[in-house]
């Protein structure tokens, strides 16, 4: 049977055991499963207590969030999220993403990492560290729009703001130019279709309006040409329907014979010879 050197044993017996205590982001996932995006709310949770495997544990503990494999790095990022928590009881924290995009584009791979609390938190690769599993975190697209938004306003501001002979310069032209013109052609088209439509509708009145005139023209014609025949044959009902008496007769007419004559009062009838 061989027998470990006595100065392995030494070695290995400074060699923290550490148990992850974390139970959120889930601890039975693998590594680099899990991800979120910046504004996004992370339920952090652990149980209570951690085994060092060396020594006592500490009863107050800072939690960090670091990037993941930080050891690799000579200044890696560090941020403290909750500082003096006791370890005698289970704990959780809610933590809404809040890293910048310089810091998320550095590396995208994270973890959350508990250390002995000292006053102020101070993160170091020196000593224990218990992590949680490691996780992605992106920026957010909405975020990133805005961002974006923001530098054109500033470049546009830019381009309009007076030059040094005190001039002012042009606005570059853009899509809000285009858009402009856009609307202007769109609104200028319309007024003219409507116009047209309208130019339409009133000579099509206009020709109703002539046909109609004419048709009651017509009828009038020969309504009163009817009527004109009828008076020369003597009808009393078209002169009644004209409000007008037939026209006096002449003596020496067809009827003339036939109506009596009158003699005046104190007079004798002729002999006629």
């Amino acid at each position: 049977m061989r027998l470990v050197p006595a100065a392995l044993c030494a070695t290995l017996s400074l060699i923290p055991v550490v148990s992850s205590a974390f139970t959120e982001p889930s601890s039975d996932n693998a590594d680099l499963v899990q991800s979120w995006l910046v504004g996004d709310t992370m339920h952090i949770a652990w149980e209570k207590g951690w085994n060092w495997g060396v020594g006592s544990q500490p009863d107050l503990v800072d939690l960090f969030i670091t990037w993941f494999h930080d050891e690799d790095y000579d200044n890696p990022f560090w941020k403290v999220l909750q500082a003096n928590i006791s370890m005698d009881n289970p704990g959780n924290f809610d933590w809404k993403v809040d890293l910048d995009d310089s810091v998320i584009a550095a590396s995208k791979q994270y973890h959350f990492r508990l250390i002995e609390h000292t006053n102020p938190p101070i993160y170091t690769t020196e000593r224990p560290r218990l992590p949680s599993r490691a996780f992605y975190l992106y920026p957010n697209s909405a975020a990133s729009v805005s961002s974006a938004a923001a530098l054109s306003t500033a470049i546009q501001s830019a381009a309009t703001s007076p030059s040094p002979s005190g001039e002012a310069q042009p606005p570059a032209p853009g899509k809000s130019s285009s858009n402009v013109g856009a609307i202007a052609g769109g609104v200028v088209g319309g007024l003219a279709g409507l116009t047209l439509l309208c130019g339409i509708a009133l000579l099509l009145l206009r020709r109703v309006k002539r046909k109609r005139k004419a048709e009651e023209d017509g009828v009038r014609k020969v309504v009163e040409g009817a009527w004109m025949e009828e008076a020369k044959v003597g009808n009393p009902q078209v002169y009644a329907e004209m409000g007008t008496g037939p026209p006096p007769e002449l003596d020496g007419s067809k009827h003339a014979h036939d109506r009596p004559t009158t003699e005046l009062e104190g007079s004798t009838p002729r002999d006629w010879h």
